[in-house]
C-alpha cells in the first residue's frame, strides 16, 4: 500500500510505502494507479502539489504546477555560470602552452562553445 503525506503547508508532498516507512495517522492511503501516475507524469517534466489530499481521483488529489519560463536575466546568469565553469580549461590550456606541452583540451572546440555562449548572452542583452 502507498500513502501520501503532506510535508509543508506549501503543498509539498511525499510518499510512504507500507512495510518500509512508518505510517502515521495523518498519512492518507493512495491507490496504486494514482501513485504510479504521479511518477509517470513527473518523468514527463510535470510537477504537482496537493490540491485535496482526501480526493479520490488523480485530478482531485493533485494540482499541476506550471513552470514559468526563465526571464532573460535568469538566462544570462545561467549562461555566465556556464562560462565560469569552463574558465579553468582556458587557464589550463594557457599553462600547458607556456610550458610547451600538448594542450589538454581541444582549444578550437572550447573556444567555439564559449563563443556560442557569449553570442547567446549578447543576444539576450540586446533583446
Amino acid at each position: 500500500m502507498y500513502y501520501i503525506t503532506k510535508i509543508d503547508d506549501d503543498g509539498s508532498i511525499g510518499f510512504k510505502v507500507d512495510g518500509i516507512h512508518e505510517i502515521l495517522e495523518t498519512d492518507i492511503e493512495i491507490s496504486d494507479e494514482n501513485y504510479k501516475r504521479y511518477f509517470d507524469e513527473q518523468t514527463q517534466g510535470k510537477q504537482f502539489i496537493i490540491n485535496d489530499i482526501h480526493g479520490d481521483t488523480f485530478e482531485e488529489i493533485f494540482q499541476e504546477v506550471k513552470q514559468t519560463p526563465p526571464t532573460p536575466e535568469m538566462q544570462i546568469i545561467s549562461l555566465k555560470a556556464q562560462l565560469s565553469e569552463t574558465d579553468y580549461k582556458i587557464i589550463k590550456c594557457y599553462e600547458y602552452n607556456l610550458a610547451g606541452l600538448e594542450l589538454p583540451y581541444d582549444i578550437q572546440e572550447l573556444h567555439k562553445d564559449r563563443q556560442d555562449i557569449r553570442d547567446k548572452i549578447n543576444q539576450l542583452e540586446t533583446a
